[in-house]
């Protein structure tokens, strides 16, 4: 029997072939979601963009604090080296700070203000998010409001980290209202843990 593609009828040929054809763009990392940045009045007013870029790095500040950075770009850029969009380009960073000794887990994390965390030694249910943007030259601050949830959170070599922003400000006099929502999937960049005393 022969078992080549030439040996095959025309409609199995095309069966077999089709199959094949999915099989192989299956493997496609085609499951980005959109993430959406309002920040009210300016130009540009709403960014919506499919991440390129999306990853994590981690940093233990011993006996401070805890650092995990997020990054989701449109365009190609790595943790080894800063590049800021161009034109037409946007990215999002946002920071998850938790107290030392605690490492970012699943949960919630509320973007407040600094202040009302106290002191630098945080305390547990004083964790935090903070996130900012960068669109073409311009880099945008947020005020407080909303979450980060992290569904997944894989911190070593194989790393990866999973979840939904929900950052949003209703707007009060001073401010517009802004928001930056979307979900997300960033792999390990970098990990630089704390050397335990011997």
């Amino acid at each position: 029997m022969d078992v080549r593609l030439g040996g095959l009828g025309p409609w199995l040929r095309g069966f077999v072939l089709g199959w094949l054809f999915l099989g192989l763009g299956a493997c496609r990392n085609d499951t980005a979601s959109p993430i959406e940045i309002a920040i009210g009045p300016g130009a540009p007013d709403k960014v919506k963009f499919v991440p390129k870029s999306a990853f994590f790095e981690y940093l233990e500040v011993p006996g401070q604090r805890n650092e995990l950075e997020i990054t989701l770009a449109s365009y190609q850029v790595s943790c080894e080296s800063y590049v800021p969009p161009a034109e037409g380009q946007a990215s999002v960073r946002v920071v998850v700070v938790t107290p030392a000794g605690v490492p970012p887990a699943p949960g919630s994390y509320a973007f407040t203000r600094a202040e009302e965390n106290g002191s630098a030694a945080l305390k547990p249910e004083q964790a935090r998010a903070v996130p900012k943007t960068f669109i073409g030259k311009r880099s945008h601050l947020f005020q407080p409001g909303g979450v980060i949830r992290m569904d997944r959170v894989v911190l070593d070599r194989e790393g990866l980290v999973e979840g939904i922003l929900g950052f949003e400000f209703a707007g009060d006099a001073s401010h517009p209202a802004t928001s930056i929502k979307g979900s997300f999937r960033a792999k390990m960049c970098r990990v630089t843990r704390a050397r335990s005393r011997q």
